[in-house]
């Protein structure tokens, strides 16, 4: 039997969704929350509310019902086409993360090696290929180890540069906004949306091994604490310095500024975007060959189109593709937040109809 999950490994578990490379690269919290000044630390707080009421709602609604697959539990009536169209969807979403982390390290290598960032791109995008072609699930693992570890640099670099330039320098002024994202209120939305309808997969099955019920309430709330205190610390640490912020890596040009604490953190990135591409490499080559025989039957092949498509994905370069692929899924997260809450509200009414009938 597998071991119940506590409120602890919940919570890990639950921010683990979402501190991945580009979140503690400070490039995607500077975009959604930081370019918005002090307002942003308002986004920031509702992007939090959002993403723990919607992730218990999410876990309490897979307990009710026992449904774990995602297009299941976004698309409550039993649609084919529509269900499809999620997973294809969800799949495009991953794809979208594969040439992200591509194009970060591509600017990984320019910042630390001043290698041209379609070399390092190239280089990454063969790695990526080769890992997911011989099924390193090893090195897929490594993401595992990559993350917490990057979450501790990532405050203990926000510490000592905050303890060097004094709180008092973090004066949150506003810079450019991404036009995509609008209002401070509006990117609070996005940034929720588009991480929930990218970890709804990821959430459901884990409701059959929770300990208890309170669980799923206790576990969130947690994981939503340490999510904001790295957020928090990340964007206190950048405010000081906005020559950072300017950087395709700014937390890593921060790191840079303090010496070897910049190997280190490079070294971390690296880990955690090459593990992130891997697990979404193999997630969309896994439902193309369940949607399809003979995308299944050439596998090698896919796998080479794949590659090359997310080689002239990076391009784009990663600060740009973070501004626009997050937000468009921001906005398609936010049908897939109400389709869900429905669903939530569809399968409580018919809970309470069956206990009042004595069904």
């Amino acid at each position: 039997m597998q071991q119940k999950i506590g409120t602890l490994r919940l919570a890990l578990t639950f921010a683990g969704c979402f501190l991945g490379a580009g979140y503690v690269s400070g490039q995607e919290l500077w975009q959604y929350f930081g370019a918005f000044g002090a307002r942003g630390l308002l986004g920031l707080a509702l992007a939090i509310v959002l993403l723990g009421g919607t992730g218990v709602l999410l876990l309490r609604l897979s307990a009710r019902t026992g449904i774990e697959t995602m297009d299941a539990l976004i698309v409550r009536a039993d649609i084919p086409w529509l269900r499809t169209a999620v997973g294809v969807l969800t799949a495009a979403l991953l794809f979208g993360v594969v040439c992200i982390m591509a194009a970060g390290i591509g600017a990984l290598g320019n910042q630390m090696l001043g290698l041209p960032v379609w070399l390092g791109a190239a280089i990454a995008c063969v790695l990526i290929a080769a890992a997911a072609y011989f099924g390193l699930g090893g090195m897929v693992s490594v993401f595992t180890v990559a993350v917490p570890c990057m979450i501790v640099a990532a405050l203990v670099i926000a510490g000592i540069r905050l303890h060097r330039a004094g709180l008092t320098a973090a004066a949150f002024a506003a810079g450019d906004t991404n036009p995509m994202l609008g209002s401070w209120a509006t990117s609070a939305v996005n940034y929720a949306a588009y991480n929930f309808f990218a970890t709804v997969g990821i959430l459901a099955p884990l409701t059959r091994h929770l300990k208890k019920p309170g669980t799923a309430v206790w576990g969130t709330v947690l994981g939503c604490v340490l999510l904001l205190a790295v957020a928090l610390g990340v964007l206190a640490a950048l405010a000081t310095s906005p020559e950072s912020t300017q950087a395709p890596l700014p937390m890593l040009d921060l790191a840079c500024r303090l010496g070897a604490a910049g190997v280190v953190y490079a070294v971390l990135l690296f880990l955690g975007m090459f593990g992130t591409s891997v697990s979404s490499l193999v997630a969309v080559l896994t439902y193309a060959g369940q949607k399809s025989a003979r995308l299944a039957g050439h596998r090698t092949a896919l796998l080479l189109v794949l590659t090359a498509a997310a080689f002239a994905g990076s391009l784009f370069g990663f600060g740009d593709l973070i501004g626009t692929v997050y937000p468009v899924y921001g906005y398609l997260g936010m049908a897939a937040m109400l389709l869900v809450a429905e669903h939530a509200v569809h399968a409580r009414r018919a809970g309470n109809n069956g206990a009042a009938t004595g069904d």
